[in-house]
């Protein structure tokens, strides 16, 4: 499964969802994609990603990241997003994106952002960008 930007597998003995990232699709650069790994753990240490190294498919070279299964009741809704944001100083802008004095978060729809069994919300799979 995936879309646009990973092809996701999960494995189950470890617990861990693994991402082939297609770089080209969100970064200019290989720099950009681990300064988004970076940005990501920062901002979401909730689901860490941890880069594992790379490997050529279909002719091109992928960044391959692993992150904990993250067990979740339901997918967060947006006002329940929205408001986990704002407390983070950033204002939806539009649909699921999120602006802030440096960065812009993108994508945090119902599938990228996940309530836990404790009422958390965890967020998975997010786009960051500078501004």
């Amino acid at each position: 499964m995936g879309g646009s930007e990973n092809d996701i597998y999960y494995e189950e003995a470890s617990g861990l969802v693994w991402k082939r990232n297609r770089i080209e699709v969100f970064c200019l650069s290989w720099r950009q994609f681990f300064d988004r790994i970076l940005l990501h753990d920062f901002l979401f240490p909730e689901a860490p990603l941890r880069f594992e190294g790379v490997l050529e498919h279909e002719g091109a070279l992928h960044g391959v990241c692993s992150q904990p299964d993250i067990v979740a009741k339901r997918g967060a809704w947006r006002d329940e997003t929205e408001t986990m944001m704002q407390a983070r100083g950033y204002r939806r802008r539009s649909n699921d994106d999120y602006e802030g004095l440096l960065l812009l978060v993108e994508d945090l729809h119902e599938g990228n952002v996940l309530v836990d069994e404790n009422g958390r919300l965890i967020v998975i799979d997010p786009a960051i960008f500078p501004r």
